[in-house]
């Protein structure tokens, strides 16, 4: 968001900013945090509305449905918790639009240490878009099934989803360490 505020100046547009949450806590608190930020981070041309208390796929489905017209050219941030908040098709309507860039977390190495619960398969295979994640069952070495799920991702991302650029970013904490690497 400090980013935004400094990026504002130089450019001429409006930023909208929509924060979704499920778990009723941690919206709330995301909501104090947007609420304490809210001064420093004022400027006409950035918006923010209050964080709603659902899942990030809902909202954004539903925001998507109330847009009128030729989409703005949008980035969607999407850090889901887990493996289950954003289903391959959800990203596959965003980059549908011409002006839409996605940055979407999967942490891969806390997925990999639940596939072989298929209880969840299904909604593994909603996250990648078809059941391509399934070839890296037969991997036991855990680093090895993380690099091939993280490639399994990124291909699906193009050929699921339809995007035409993928890579991979890692977000790092204050102290420069690695806080998590699965980001795409």
């Amino acid at each position: 968001l400090r980013t935004t505020r400094a990026a504002v100046e130089k450019l001429n547009t409006t930023f909208h900013f929509r924060f979704a949450e499920a778990d009723i806590e941690r919206c709330e608190a995301l909501g104090s945090v947007l609420e304490r930020e809210k001064e420093s981070l004022s400027h006409p041309r950035i918006k923010f509305s209050p964080p709603v208390c659902q899942d990030a796929a809902t909202m954004i489905s539903e925001f998507l449905d109330g847009v009128r017209g030729p989409k703005l050219p949008s980035i969607f941030f999407l850090d889901q918790f887990g493996y289950k908040d954003v289903p391959m098709s959800l990203l596959a309507r965003l980059l549908s639009f011409q002006q839409c860039e996605v940055l979407t977390y999967l942490e891969v190495r806390k997925l990999s240490n639940f596939f072989t619960d298929k209880t969840k398969w299904k909604t593994f295979d909603a996250a990648f878009g078809d059941d391509s994640w399934r070839a890296a069952l037969t991997l036991e070495d855990g680093r090895k099934r993380e690099v091939k799920i993280a490639a399994i991702y990124a291909d699906a991302l193009s050929r699921n989803a339809g995007a035409k650029f993928t890579w991979r970013f890692a977000m790092k904490g204050a102290a420069v360490h690695r806080l998590a690497d699965g980001g795409f």
